[in-house]
């Protein structure tokens, strides 16, 4: 199943992301696609290493970056990622991963 994640850029002011609670993934099936609400505004996702690499592209006039499946063991886990952009301090929220 695809999770959305809505970006809003605001360069020199922030990032805002909506829904702001860590997005919950089921390993091995859910994916994450983090999606700007602004045309032309461009942002990086960045996951820890050995997590799933993160594609950007534009999409119509809209940035969007996507990831996953994800993996885990038997237990839950937390995945703190950044989300960058020029001119803009960073985001960095959470992923929680089930079993």
């Amino acid at each position: 199943m695809q999770k959305d994640v809505s970006v809003t850029v605001t360069p020199g002011v922030g990032i805002v992301i909506d829904p702001t609670a860590p997005i919950q993934l089921k390993k091995n099936q859910d994916t994450i696609e983090w999606k700007s609400t602004t045309q032309n505004q461009q942002f990086t996702v960045v996951l820890p290493a050995g997590e799933p690499p993160v594609t950007c592209s534009f999409q119509g006039s809209k940035w969007v970056c996507a990831a996953g499946p994800f993996t885990t063991g038997s237990t839950m886990r937390n995945i703190k990622y950044d989300i960058t952009a020029p001119d803009t301090p960073t985001l960095d929220p959470d992923i929680e991963i089930f079993p």
